[in-house]
C-alpha cells in the first residue's frame, strides 16, 4: 500500500490503514543502514477502530437543512478513488461515476478539486424535474477523504426567507 510506497522511497508515512482488519492510525519511518539504504522501518500504530464508528455515527446523525446531509468520499488513488465511507443509504458503493442532470461528473470535479463548493442539477426518480443541489466540500489529506455536506438550494433559501418574513413581521408590528 502507500505505507509500503513510501519506505521503499526512504519516505516517513503517517495516515489511516486498515491492518488486519481494523482501522490503525499509522506512522512508519524507515530505518537506514550505514550506506543509507533502508533496510527496515519503525512503526507505530493505534487502532481506532471503535472511534472511527462513533465518528461515522456522529456525521450520519448531522442534517443538513430538512432533507440535507453529510458524506464522507475516499479520495486516496487506486481501485477505492470514489468509495463513500461514510452516507446515510450507500455507504461502502462507488459513486465518482456519478452524474447529475446534465451530465457533469460532480463527484469527479469535488474529488479533483477536494475543497469548495458545487451547486449542480439532481432529479430523484419519480420527480418531475431536476432541483438544485448546494454542496460543501473540504479535504482532509491525512486520511485521504474529503467530507462533503449539501442539501438543496431550496432547502437553504427556505430558512433564509421565513427569518426575513418575521423580521417584516416585527417591523410592521412595530409600526402599527
Amino acid at each position: 500500500g502507500q505505507a509500503y510506497a513510501a519506505l521503499r522511497a526512504g519516505r516517513v508515512f503517517a495516515g489511516l490503514s486498515t491492518l488486519f482488519g481494523k482501522e490503525t492510525i499509522v506512522h512508519y519511518e524507515p530505518v537506514r543502514d550505514a550506506a543509507g539504504a533502508v533496510v527496515g522501518a519503525l512503526y507505530v500504530g493505534v487502532d481506532i477502530s471503535a472511534d472511527l464508528t462513533l465518528l461515522k455515527d456522529r456525521i450520519r446523525a448531522m442534517k443538513v437543512g430538512d432533507t440535507g446531509y453529510f458524506y464522507v468520499l475516499d479520495a486516496a488513488p487506486g481501485k477505492a478513488w470514489g468509495n463513500l465511507i461514510v452516507h446515510p443509504a450507500k455507504e461502502g458503493s462507488n459513486i465518482a461515476d456519478s452524474k447529475d442532470a446534465d451530465g457533469r461528473f460532480f463527484i469527479k470535479e469535488i474529488l479533483e478539486k477536494k475543497n469548495g463548493n458545487i451547486h449542480y442539477g439532481w432529479q430523484n426518480p419519480g420527480e418531475p424535474a431536476p432541483r438544485e443541489k448546494f454542496v460543501a466540500y473540504a479535504y482532509v489529506k491525512e486520511w485521504n477523504w474529503v467530507i462533503a455536506g449539501g442539501t438543496y438550494s431550496d432547502e437553504i433559501t427556505s430558512a433564509a426567507t421565513q427569518l426575513r418574513n418575521r423580521f417584516i413581521g416585527f417591523g410592521l408590528l412595530a409600526l402599527g
